[in-house]
């Protein structure tokens, strides 16, 4: 339960609150984004790129004074964090949904969902790789290919282009399933958990017979 008294929970809750509330003041709000269309531009809401800053706030809530022994030491700090991490997807998935249902179609809200889902898995990769208080990085990145790259025309996205709100391509299903296991395989890979599979390796180049058998090293 220390991980759970550790954590800035309420700031979490306060924060994905706080911009869920915006993402319904600003549901209608559009804005012009450069695009390498015949128009020069498109036309996204605001709403969607708030998405980011959930995400980022989720995977950035694994970051904490017990960060070090959790991912180095306790497998049962690990799992409760696991838990916890799942549990507040789920939660915020659901709170997105309902809240984009609102003023959105069904469809539209399950758009919000998905995205979040993608960009949380890019917010956990980006938090492995740099930290989790910097797990913003690859998400904020991932605007300039959705935007500027992310359309056939100014009304037609690619299949790829999860952050538009109707996309409607059943293809982008296989985005969800590659983020869920991009953020699982970065969560999983704890620095020790790294360093273990690396002396495995290491050990197999040098002596394959030793794990095969159990026997120890042969030196001369």
């Amino acid at each position: 339960m220390l991980s759970y008294r550790a954590r800035r929970s309420s700031g979490l809750i306060g924060g994905t609150l706080a911009v869920l509330f915006l993402r319904w003041w600003f549901s209608g709000g559009m804005v012009d984004m450069p695009a390498a269309v015949p128009q020069g531009t498109v036309a996204l809401p605001y709403s969607e790129f708030l998405t980011i800053v959930i995400a980022a706030l989720v995977a950035g809530s694994l970051d904490g004074p017990l960060r070090t022994f959790e991912s180095m030491a306790s497998k049962r700090f690990f799992y409760l964090q696991c838990r916890r991490l799942v549990a507040t997807s789920g939660i915020v998935i659901l709170a997105i949904f309902t809240t984009a249902a609102v003023t959105q179609p069904a469809s539209s809200a399950l758009d919000s969902a998905k995205a979040f889902v993608i960009w949380l898995g890019l917010a956990l990769l980006s938090g492995r790789l740099m930290g989790m208080s910097l797990s913003w990085v690859i998400p904020s990145l991932s605007i300039f290919p959705l935007t500027f790259l992310g359309y056939e025309t100014s009304e037609t996205p690619f299949w790829w282009n999860w952050a538009t709100p109707g996309q409607t391509d059943p293809l982008t299903w296989i985005l969800v399933v590659v983020a869920l296991v991009i953020g699982a395989a970065s969560y999983h890979l704890t620095p020790w958990r790294i360093a273990s599979i690396r002396r495995r390796l290491r050990l197999r180049r040098e002596n394959p017979a030793s794990l095969c058998t159990g026997s120890p090293r042969q030196t001369t």
